[in-house]
């Protein structure tokens, strides 16, 4: 099982930093180097913790986490590293020099490789040469020589490499002992819990409706109050109409979107069951051109109306591609669902559909997944599954649709040459549909394809599966007979795909239980020193952390 950990890599992260311009020490401070703690034999130096900082600073600067506390976050790292190296020396861990040289060449290729040269340069030997000389020249800026930068980063990765080692070995002895048999029972007792789970919420679901319908007949009813006197008692706050926040009917739907993207991407566990109306789509998106700036345009002065946006286009670049799908589409030819998977490949500007498990199952939709993508995207999405007549449910604090913005009459297979509808009356959701196309699957049945205009492009949209291929044909039912949802189509046998994803989930719960009993141990056996005063001004002074 996949699993994302931050690494320390001191040289490695050193290049990007500069590129980032963030190093925000000076060329003695780097050189000077103090040692700001020491757990067991392993010392921790400044750099130590600059290297911790850069590595939590590109998450930072991509919007995942912020800067409160991040030196208390960084101190237990380094507290983390320092112990399970010190450990790695105790127990005799070693590392094998050939594989430790091939991630230092692979580590510097990545480092030549983000030094800009000239373009002129094709030559493969000259534009190796040039970016050394570019790296070089990089690293005497910043206070360093690619000398000590080849020692520091092998010193880096020699460090990880132990520390992998030894985690290496505390896993293969718990998957040594590791018992086959608890995959099934697991399996088993989560099914039931999922089971139980979504019956309570359709239990829920039914109670909220009839406490709806029982308050909408009531007011139906109810006579007119009169208008309170001048100077009568207050009214009672109980009588103020005040819409409650309902709950979030939708939960499990996108609990169960977040956990399948996991697994379809190799980073979790397969959900062991798949909730009613759950369908993937596929798309092709054509991105709008941005127009340039006038800078002749007269600015507008403060306190007035801001400007509009920008106007959005094609350019010559996208509209050729736009042409080349309708083209395609367009009826008399016979473009297949292969076809189409072909195109998106090839002139899809959305990363997403080109990455793996995207690429294969698409994206997720749900009636309660709609308000998850861009506004038109998922509601023509839902159209494809249920028809032009399918809109979704009113929002009950302000009883307006999420995305209810209806298309125009439009034929059944309108051509490529028909009129685009007309934009929808609230222009703030800025989504046009433009019209329905037919391409072929492989067993010549007819596939719907949908082309939106939204806020970021056209996209065009097919139904990739109507029913997640992982699960049952047979759905599972409360005691009305409703489906709620289908159970993984999973046996126990050390061959099925879903059992090894299980197994695989299992042994890697047990692995880290494992360790982190370990770690604690190691860590209460061993001296640690840390000059914390020291530290928290260095933090401050240097990065502005508290």
């Amino acid at each position: 099982m996949k699993k994302t950990f931050f690494k320390a890599l001191a040289a490695i992260l050193l290049v990007s930093a500069m590129a980032m311009g963030v190093c925000a020490c000076s060329a003695s401070a780097v050189n000077q180097n103090p040692v700001i703690g020491k757990v067991g034999n392993v010392e921790i130096t400044l750099n130590d913790y600059q290297d911790v900082y850069m590595t939590y600073y590109q998450y930072i600067q991509m919007g995942y986490m912020n800067k409160d506390g991040l030196n208390a976050i960084i101190k237990n790292q380094l507290i983390r590293d320092a112990v399970t190296l010190n450990q790695a020396y105790e127990q005799g861990i070693t590392v094998d020099e050939k594989e430790l040289d091939e991630k230092i060449q692979e580590e510097l290729k990545k480092a030549l490789d983000s030094m800009k040269i000239d373009e002129g340069i094709t030559d493969p030997d000259e534009q190796k040469a040039e970016k050394l000389k570019q790296l070089k020249k990089t690293l005497r800026k910043n206070g360093t020589s690619y000398n000590k930068y080849l020692k520091d980063l092998e010193e880096a990765l020699r460090k990880d490499m132990l520390k992998e080692g030894l985690r290496d070995k505390i896993n293969a002895a718990v998957e040594k002992d590791f018992d086959d048999n608890t995959v099934e029972p697991y399996f088993n007792d989560e099914l039931k819990k999922l089971h139980d789970e979504y019956i309570k919420a359709a239990q829920e679901a039914a109670k909220e409706d009839d406490k709806a319908n029982e308050s909408d007949e009531a007011a139906a009813t109810e006579e007119p109050k009169e208008t309170a006197k001048p100077n009568s008692d207050k009214p009672d706050s109980d009588k103020t109409d005040k819409p409650n926040k309902p709950k979030d009917k939708y939960a499990n739907i996108k609990d169960f979107q977040q956990k399948y993207t996991e697994y379809i991407t190799n980073d979790g566990l397969v959900p062991f069951f798949c909730p009613e109306g759950m369908f993937t789509v596929k798309h092709i998106l054509i991105k709008f051109s941005q127009k340039p700036k006038d800078p002749a345009a007269t600015p507008v002065p403060s306190g007035t109306e801001k400007p509009k946006e920008p106007e959005k286009f094609y350019n010559e670049e996208t509209q050729k591609k736009l042409d080349r799908i309708h083209d395609a589409l367009k009826e008399g030819n016979t473009t297949t669902v292969e076809d189409f998977e072909k195109l998106i490949e090839e002139l899809g500007d959305d990363p997403g559909m080109k990455q793996d498990g995207y690429k294969e199952h698409g994206y997720l939709m749900h009636e309660g997944l709609v308000d998850t993508y861009f506004p038109g995207f998922g509601l023509y999405a839902m159209k494809l599954m249920y028809g032009d007549d399918w809109e979704p449910e009113p929002e009950p604090e302000t009883g307006k649709p999420e995305d209810s913005a209806k298309p125009t009459d439009a034929p059944e297979s309108p051509k490529p040459t028909d009129k685009p509808s007309e934009k929808p009356e609230n222009d703030a959701l800025k989504y046009e549909f433009k019209g329905y196309y037919t391409i072929k699957d492989a067993d010549g049945n007819d596939v719907k394809v949908a082309e939106v205009e939204a806020s970021m492009g056209t996209h065009f949209i097919i139904i990739n599966e109507k029913k997640l291929s992982e699960y049952k044909d047979e759905g599972f039912t409360d005691e009305e007979g409703n489906v709620l949802g289908y159970d993984l189509k999973f046996v126990n046998d050390k061959e099925d795909d879903f059992w090894k994803n299980i197994r695989a989930y299992l042994l890697d719960e047990a692995q880290q239980e494992k360790y982190n009993k370990e770690f604690e141990g190691w860590k209460t056996n061993t001296v640690i020193k840390l000059k914390n005063k020291y530290i928290d001004q260095l933090a401050a002074s240097l990065y502005g952390l508290k």
